[in-house]
């Protein structure tokens, strides 16, 4: 969920967007903690703001492609429990474990339809591939769980799927 704005400033550069974003993982739950079965889901919220340059083709409906950095800021970090009957608790929060800045690159490619006036829609595919190792220790939790074996590491790896209807202001030119 986000807010986007394209800004113009050059033939290929636009400042597009900053937007939250929900990563995270969900493996197996190994934990002598809890129960046995189930998962543990690790949940990551950011805010993004992303650099981009952008390439456009056609003469109504454009397709285009862009790339380029990103910085992410960490709000929020849990580690929930999930056992078979889909019931989650929270068992965590470990956002003091996880670097506060994440930076990395996103590719996309994506096609924005005119609607009416001065409105399109637009579909993208993106890919958001960090760069930062984003821990930085084991939290209480993972100590008594069956982390110890396994370097505190993690790099965000994320696809999306951004839809959105924007609104072109004219330009004063």
């Amino acid at each position: 969920m986000g807010i986007s704005c394209i800004i113009l400033t050059g033939p290929f550069l636009s400042n597009r967007d900053f937007f939250t974003n929900a990563g995270g993982a969900e493996i197996g739950n190994k934990s002598d903690q809890l129960p046995p079965g189930g998962d543990l889901s690790f949940n990551l919220n950011y805010l993004t703001v992303p650099l981009l340059f952008r390439v456009s083709a056609g003469k109504s409906n454009k397709f285009f492609a862009n790339a380029g950095p990103y910085v992410s800021w960490l709000f929020h970090e849990s580690t929930n429990y999930i056992p078979e009957n889909g019931q989650i608790f929270q068992v965590a929060d470990e956002t003091k474990y996880y670097q506060p800045v994440d930076a990395g690159f996103i590719f996309g490619i994506g096609i924005s339809i005119p609607l009416s006036g001065n409105f399109d829609m637009s579909v993208e595919a993106r890919d958001h591939l960090g760069l930062t190792n984003i821990r930085k220790g084991y939290s209480e939790f993972e100590l008594q769980s069956y982390f110890l074996s396994v370097k505190p590491q993690g790099y965000l790896n994320s696809v999306l799927v951004v839809v959105g209807v924007g609104y072109r202001f004219k330009s004063s030119k």
